[in-house]
């Protein structure tokens, strides 16, 4: 008896909630992507060991007119890596 209780208490539960959505739908706020013509990549060409004042000297020569987003370095499969620098243009 305690059982069937539960089956329709779960059942009720499930109805409910499958009314509450079909009855209150939320539509989701739209989201558009944005251009990406209005970021740059920027190779930063370093020696075979990166030193913060190299670094520093390259995003701040690369910058130009740019806001600097993140700079990324990306890993290749034989050891070796390049750090990126990404900006935003004004």
């Amino acid at each position: 008896m305690k059982t069937n209780l539960y089956t329709h208490l779960l059942l009720t539960v499930i109805a409910a909630l499958l009314a509450w959505n079909t009855l209150f739908k939320v539509t989701p706020a739209t989201v558009h992507a944005q251009s990406p013509a209005r970021y740059r990549m920027v190779s930063l060409m370093m020696g075979e060991s990166i030193r913060s004042k190299e670094l520093s000297d390259q995003v701040n020569k690369a910058a130009g007119n740019g806001e600097l987003v993140q700079v990324v370095v990306l890993e290749y499969g034989n050891g070796n890596a390049a750090p990126y620098a990404i900006f935003k243009d004004r």
